[in-house]
């Protein structure tokens, strides 16, 4: 089964929260922060651009209630840049996966402690996280290819 097929028959008809986690400042690892920015507005679902304190939206994800949560963030995983996957729950404390692991992970066990939904992280593949470092060119190309299938997912309506 093709990859966007297999994460839009998970996504569509679920009440979906996208949560985007990364800092804008450091090259690549901005790329979650960034396309939430981008579909706020945009999509049949509530997108929170939490940047590098996924932690300080805790309460208005556990309001929401979501029944998927889907995070958008840079992830280390010994890939080409700009290849994007997708990360189970009990995968993202795994050493180096997410470029945030130690805080998303501990984000993760409180929610999970609260709300129960199925979880999961898109994960960009960054080339370079340098401070100040502009978005590289391969993860650029993931941004657009991502935010064009979640805007079919999800169409305003």
């Amino acid at each position: 089964m093709d990859f966007w097929q297999t994460i839009e028959d998970r996504l569509r008809g679920k009440k979906v929260l996208i949560l985007g986690v990364g800092n804008k400042l450091r090259g690549d690892d901005g790329v979650g922060s960034e396309l939430a920015a981008q579909l706020a507005g945009k999509v049949n679902a509530t997108v929170i651009d939490a940047e590098e304190v996924p932690e300080n939206y805790l309460g208005p994800i556990i309001a929401d209630n979501p029944e998927v949560l889907l995070i958008l963030d840079a992830a280390s995983m010994d890939a080409p840049p700009g290849s994007v996957a997708v990360i189970e729950m009990h995968n993202i404390a795994s050493a180096g996966l997410s470029t945030h692991s130690a805080s998303l992970n501990l984000f993760l066990l409180v929610l999970q402690s609260e709300i129960q939904p199925d979880t999961f992280i898109l994960g960009i593949q960054p080339q370079t996280i340098e401070f100040g470092a502009p978005m590289s060119e391969p993860v650029r190309k993931a941004f657009v290819q991502i935010e064009l299938a979640l805007l079919n997912i999800f169409p305003k309506a």
